[in-house]
């Protein structure tokens, strides 16, 4: 038996000895969107983030005509100690944030169908508020998926 999965990979990952290169808007990593094999009119893209202490890293992403902004996930139960992930879209400078999820006890980082404004570059920025004291990895897994407009 073979099983493959297929799935988009995750942007490439941080650099442990320079975590800080993401920190500001300025900085934010690119993200490569892909088509989703599942659904082609769906574009979507994988974060995989250090969040050491005090980090809040930076992502980009290009908006083509009107789609929406999803950004969805979160710390798998195991393997990793971040506690209060959190989620922002923000405009392209960073100054403006446009939506925000919080991880909650019972939830993931959701942020479901949001419009924006006009096609172009937008931020993605994921915090924390804590860290486990007994499990020390500090990743998380995010996917940013662009949508169609949802009919009314």
């Amino acid at each position: 038996v073979l099983k493959s999965w297929l799935f988009n990979e995750d942007n490439p990952p941080e650099d442990p000895s320079n975590d800080d290169a993401n920190d500001l808007p300025a900085g934010a990593q690119a993200l490569t969107l892909e088509a989703d094999m599942g659904d082609p009119t769906l574009r979507r893209g994988y974060v995989l983030a250090l969040l050491s202490d005090a980090d809040g890293d930076h992502f980009s992403f290009e908006v083509m005509g009107t789609e929406q902004v999803n950004v969805s996930g979160g710390r798998p139960p195991a393997g990793s100690g971040v506690m209060g992930l959190s989620a922002a879209v923000l405009d392209s400078t960073g100054a403006m944030e446009l939506r925000r999820a919080n991880e909650t006890a019972t939830a993931a980082v959701a942020i479901e169908d949001l419009a924006v404004s006009a096609p172009g570059t937008y931020l993605v920025r994921l915090q924390k508020t804590g860290q486990s004291p007994e499990v020390t990895g500090a990743w998380v897994r995010c996917a940013v998926v662009l949508a169609p407009p949802t009919a009314p």
